[in-house]
């Protein structure tokens, strides 16, 4: 019975044109991420400052203001992308992979 799917090598002109398409943008998110960096004088913060106003995840940081305004945002962002981390690594390292003999035996 013949198969439905395709599965012959692409063409090589195919793979040239998916690694320009890709590398064009690659190239482009490096240029525009350097671009923004150089806005902001190198300051990574800064930056992210503006991404978190660009989305509507902060309000514009006023210099008068205390410095804690803006760590606040991140107290509260840093748990919700470690916590399910956290949950799934103490997951990981707490499955018995070879069970000791005595496991194995009824109680």
């Amino acid at each position: 019975m013949k198969s439905h799917c395709n599965t012959s090598e692409p063409s090589p002109l195919t793979i040239i044109c998916i690694l320009l398409v890709g590398g064009s943008i690659g190239t482009w998110c490096l240029m525009t991420f350097f671009a923004s960096l150089i806005l902001v004088d190198w300051e990574v913060g800064k930056l992210l400052d503006h991404y978190l106003v660009a989305i509507s995840c902060s309000e514009t940081h006023r210099p008068s203001e205390d410095g804690w305004v803006g760590g606040l945002l991140c107290h509260h962002i840093i748990p919700i992308f470690f916590l399910p981390a956290f949950t799934l690594f103490f997951k990981y390292i707490n499955t018995n992979v070879n069970p000791t003999p005595s496991q194995n035996q009824g109680s």
